[in-house]
């Protein structure tokens, strides 16, 4: 996983690896019998979210690509794959197709905030991650978020700080 995420700019973060991918933002975890994808996304078309669920949980996709399970929401698209030997070249190969169904279906991806909904013009995004799932938003709505969530979360406050900062000073 980590050379894939390297060949293809993402970050590495624990057993996380994420970054904007053909204009989503993607997240693979290794987890415990299985590796997932989760793809922070904007649908709100109801008829084009049971589509993709039955696109994703459809015996062509689960046998071609190793898919176990597919869950599409409004805001993200998780795919979880067998762990087996040869799963990270069905990963890339899926990779390689699904974004291109994602706008298809109408999909919206990076070039929207996850948390305003706002469009995020170029280099005025910042690309965070809670752990579990990485998503793009404005500097600004970045910094809100940190600032709504729980005191006493320890070490990832620090390292988002950072990146928001980074973001601020591009921006500004």
């Amino acid at each position: 996983m980590k050379r894939f995420a390297e060949k293809n700019g993402l970050t590495v973060n624990f057993k996380m690896a994420y970054g904007v991918y053909k204009g989503y933002v993607i997240s693979l975890m290794d987890r415990d019998a299985s590796r997932s994808l989760t793809i922070s996304i904007r649908l709100k078309d109801e008829r084009a979210l049971k589509a993709l669920n039955e696109r994703l949980n459809s015996a062509t996709v689960k046998s071609r690509y190793w898919v176990s399970v597919g869950t599409v929401t409004a805001s993200k698209c998780e795919v979880r794959f067998r762990d087996t030997l040869g799963v990270l070249r069905k990963i890339a190969l899926f990779l390689e197709n699904f974004p291109d169904e994602l706008r298809g279906f109408g999909a919206e991806g990076a070039e929207i905030c996850a948390k305003c909904g706002k469009e995020i013009g170029p280099e005025a995004g910042t690309v965070t991650s809670d752990g579990h799932m990485a998503v793009m938003m404005h500097a600004q709505c970045a910094l809100q978020l940190q600032e709504e969530r729980p005191k006493g979360r320890k070490g990832r406050g620090k390292e988002l700080l950072k990146r928001i900062m980074g973001a601020l000073r591009r921006a500004g």
